[in-house]
């Protein structure tokens, strides 16, 4: 986001609204990103977890699962 749209509450908005689109899906899917250091507690805020394992450690992934569990 550019710095003048950050803590303006679009970018919750927007995950927020991702996230709702995944759930009713009728296909289970699973979202996977690469995200900055930076951005680390705005994902934490939706109780995700960085994963700092991979080709670039430096840009953290999150992943959200909404697979049936088996």
């Amino acid at each position: 986001m550019e710095p003048g749209t950050r803590r303006t509450g679009l970018g919750k908005k927007m995950v927020e609204e991702v996230f709702r689109w995944a759930r009713q899906s009728s296909m289970p899917m699973m979202l996977d990103w690469q995200a900055t250091e930076e951005s680390i507690s705005f994902y934490a805020s939706f109780g995700l977890e960085a994963d700092f394992v991979g080709d670039f450690p430096q840009c953290p992934g999150f992943t959200l699962d909404l697979r049936p569990k088996t």
